[in-house]
């Protein structure tokens, strides 16, 4: 891949929901967690906590967790991002939440940077796929399956966009 600017990153990241068949290098997927903890968090309480998962049948099976995660057919890995709060020392207890965001966030970015798409599936405010995840990986109560990112190369790989929206920006007073 050639080099981008640290700014035309933020452009490049897109929702990548159709995958190559190829899986992704581990020495790629050690420096994507190492970017998701590298992610700010509420008074540095770092709550994260990441399962990797590679094997296809377990893939396949979070797929049918929900109709609008199809993707996980074909991705060659998923991140799930994990809540851990056992002694969260978040200013809020709900901080997590944003925690946990960040950290998704900056595994989506560079994942981008190295040639890989993904894409950010919702789990928090779904009762029934957080106890389906529970089941199916042995996730304890006190840990909370915030959100999955299917990562993978992509099959058709998009087109950089500018969302910028002037009428979105308000000074001093809405």
């Amino acid at each position: 891949m050639e080099s981008m600017s640290k700014v035309d990153l933020l452009f490049e990241r897109h929702s990548v929901r159709r995958y190559l068949d190829e899986k992704v290098d581990p020495q790629d997927i050690q420096t994507i967690l190492q970017a998701g903890m590298s992610a700010p968090s509420a008074r540095n309480a770092q709550p994260w906590e990441f399962l990797v998962i590679q094997d296809r049948q377990r893939l396949t099976e979070c797929a049918g967790i929900r109709k609008f995660w199809a993707m996980l057919n074909e991705a060659p890995l998923a991140i799930l991002v994990l809540a851990n709060l056992e002694g969260y020392t978040g200013s809020s207890r709900e901080f997590f939440l944003q925690d946990c965001s960040a950290a998704a966030e900056n595994i989506l970015l560079a994942a981008t940077a190295l040639g890989y798409g993904g894409v950010w599936l919702g789990i928090h405010a779904l009762e029934e796929p957080q106890a389906r995840l529970r089941e199916l990986f042995g996730i304890p109560e006190s840990i909370v399956p915030v959100m999955m990112l299917p990562i993978g190369r992509p099959l058709n790989p998009p087109e950089a966009k500018r969302r910028f929206t002037p009428e979105k920006i308000h000074e001093e007073r809405y």
